[in-house]
């Protein structure tokens, strides 16, 4: 799985966007749902998009999610900026990107 993490406003323009690291795969990896609810619907097959208020909850996930994954601080830290920039403006969202 290769995913790519995009910010896009309402008129569907990338404003900024980074590739994953290759050892974020939380879904397939099994993270544990009760704990990471929104790392856990992020489709590595396809198109995941969330909202401000998601970005907001997704933000808290990562600072429990990172230390216990494996994936290296500085993707977490990119994907971190990345949920900034979307809650920096109005009508965006953060875009995660399966293939």
């Amino acid at each position: 799985m290769m995913l790519s993490v995009q910010v896009k406003n309402a008129r569907g323009e990338v404003l900024r966007k980074i590739a994953a690291d290759p050892g974020f795969e939380p879904v397939l990896l099994g993270v544990d749902a009760a704990v990471h609810p929104h790392l856990a619907v992020l489709d590595p097959y396809g198109d995941t998009v969330f909202n401000y208020l998601q970005v907001k909850r997704l933000l808290l996930e990562l600072d429990t999610y990172g230390p216990t994954s494996g994936v290296p601080e500085a993707f977490l830290e990119e994907l971190r900026q990345l949920c900034r920039l979307v809650l920096d403006g109005t009508h965006r969202f953060l875009w995660f990107i399966g293939s």
